[in-house]
């Protein structure tokens, strides 16, 4: 007999990717919160980076920059912070901003193109390959609203309930299994 023989178990992998349906748009009257209907990633910069985001709070700071709440620029479509001078300002749905009757820039809405992958990163951040996101084909931006989350808390709870009432069958299962165990090593041993 060979004592050098492992028992191995097979390996698990486990993947997850973020689900990016939309979530219910709640409206705030704040004219600094947008949220996008459909598809679509508000563009922003970080450290010469573009990243994305669906979280359309956002802020103007000193310099009248538009930024998210973490102070990073939103970028304009084709490139550059959007700047608004001191008063109010209107978004259309397809993200252009206007000011005092003057187009002052468009949000960049964009989505990853065919089979492109985002990355999740932090603050609700996510990343892609250089060249890989496209200007969404009719964006729907919707300004004075925010999205909620897309999570479902009853089927969350109900996918629990679930799960543990699995783990209780095979818990009951094994105990079974032992007491049957036990009892033919008993019978067996009076034999």
């Amino acid at each position: 007999m060979n004592s050098t023989s492992e028992n191995t178990l097979p390996s698990l992998t486990l993947t997850t990717a973020p689900d990016f349906s939309p979530g219910k748009q709640i409206g705030t009257d704040n004219p600094l919160d947008f949220a996008i209907s459909g598809s679509g990633f508000f563009a922003i910069q970080r450290d010469g980076a573009e990243l994305y985001t669906r979280d359309g709070a956002f802020r103007r700071d000193e310099a009248g920059r538009l930024t998210t709440a973490g102070g990073l620029a939103v970028q304009a479509l084709g490139g550059g912070d959007i700047v608004l001078a001191a008063g109010d300002f209107e978004v259309s749905p397809d993200g252009a901003i206007s000011q005092k009757g003057e187009f002052v820039g468009k949000l960049a809405v964009l989505e990853p193109k065919d089979g492109a992958r985002l990355t999740s990163l932090d603050e609700g951040l996510f990343s892609a390959p250089a060249g890989s996101m496209e200007p969404t084909a009719s964006p729907a931006v919707r300004q004075g609203a925010l999205e909620a989350s897309n999570v479902s808390t009853g089927d969350e709870m109900i996918a629990i309930m679930e799960a543990v009432r699995r783990a209780e069958s095979g818990q009951r299962l094994i105990n079974v299994y032992d007491d049957l165990m036990g009892r033919a090593l008993s019978a067996f041993g009076q034999a």
